[in-house]
């Protein structure tokens, strides 16, 4: 993950959902079952992929 795993940052998924900075931490986007790394930070080409993020403001 690029940022620390305490920080709850902003982050928008491949399908289009985003979810507002001050929900979850970083680290809560690993360890996924159905997922083959397990982790929303890796690409796998799905609707659960990280593909932006930005740290609260």
């Amino acid at each position: 993950m690029p940022t620390a795993p305490d920080a709850m940052p902003a982050v928008w998924f491949r399908g289009g959902q985003r979810m507002q900075a001050g929900q979850r931490t970083a680290a809560s986007w690993e360890g996924w079952s159905g997922r083959a790394t397990g982790s929303c930070w890796t690409w796998e080409n799905d609707a659960f992929d990280i593909v932006a993020w930005k740290p609260p403001a």
